[in-house]
C-alpha cells in the first residue's frame, strides 16, 4: 500500500495512519497490551478470560458488607418480614419499595394484580431487630388475612429468587443508602 501524503508535508495521512494502527492490531497480543477492548479479534480464550475477570470483579463488589438481614417469621399462619440491622449505626428512615407478584397461572398477562406494600420504619438502631408489618393488595385493594401474599417471597432451595426486596435509608450522615435482597419462588 502506497502512503497517501498530506498536503504540504511528507507525513502520512491520518486515514492511511489509522489503517496502517488497525493492521498492526491484528496481532491480538498488542491488543491486549495496549488496553484497547476488541472482542470480536480476540481469540476465544481471551474473551473466557475477560469473562472471568468481570465475574471475578462482580463477586467483589457483591462481598461487600450488607447493612440488612431478613427472614421470615411465621406466627401462626401468618408470615411477617424481619430486618436485622447488622452495622453498628442506627440506620433512619427505612424502606422497603412495594413489590410486585407475578400474576398466578391463569389470571393471564397484563399488570400485576397483587402487591406487597411494607410500611417504613423510622429508625432501627445497631444489631436490633424489626417487624416490618405489610398490607397485600389484590387489585389495589386490601386482602384478608387468608390471603396474604408475603409466603411467595420465602425462597425454595433449588428455585430462582424472582423478587427483590429494595431497602433504601439514611445512613447517620444523611446518605439515603440501597440494598438489593433476592427473594421469592
Amino acid at each position: 500500500m502506497t502512503a497517501q501524503l498530506e498536503s504540504g508535508n511528507n507525513r502520512p495521512s491520518t486515514r492511511y495512519r489509522a489503517i496502517l494502527h488497525y493492521r498492526d492490531c491484528q496481532d491480538t497480543s498488542s491488543i491486549r497490551d495496549s488496553g484497547f477492548d476488541a472482542p470480536s479479534i480476540a481469540p476465544e480464550s481471551d474473551t473466557n478470560a475477560f469473562e472471568k475477570q468481570r465475574r471475578k470483579a462482580s463477586k467483589i463488589i457483591s462481598n461487600k458488607p450488607k447493612p440488612f438481614t431478613y427472614r421470615f417469621v411465621n406466627e401462626g399462619s401468618n408470615v411477617l418480614l424481619e430486618l436485622t440491622n447488622a452495622t453498628e449505626q442506627t440506620l433512619k428512615g427505612v424502606e422497603i419499595l412495594t413489590v410486585f407478584l407475578k400474576n398466578e397461572e391463569g389470571l393471564g398477562a397484563g399488570p400485576s394484580q397483587v402487591h406487597i406494600r411494607f410500611e417504613a420504619v423510622e429508625r432501627i438502631l445497631p444489631s436490633e431487630k424489626s417487624i416490618l408489618t405489610h398490607t397485600t393488595l389484590i387489585n389495589g385493594k386490601p386482602a384478608e388475612l387468608e390471603c396474604d401474599q408475603l409466603q411467595r417471597l420465602q425462597a425454595i432451595d433449588g428455585k430462582a429468587k424472582p423478587y427483590v426486596l429494595d431497602i433504601s435509608w439514611q445512613d447517620p450522615e444523611g446518605k439515603t443508602r440501597f440494598q438489593r435482597i433476592p427473594v421469592g419462588h
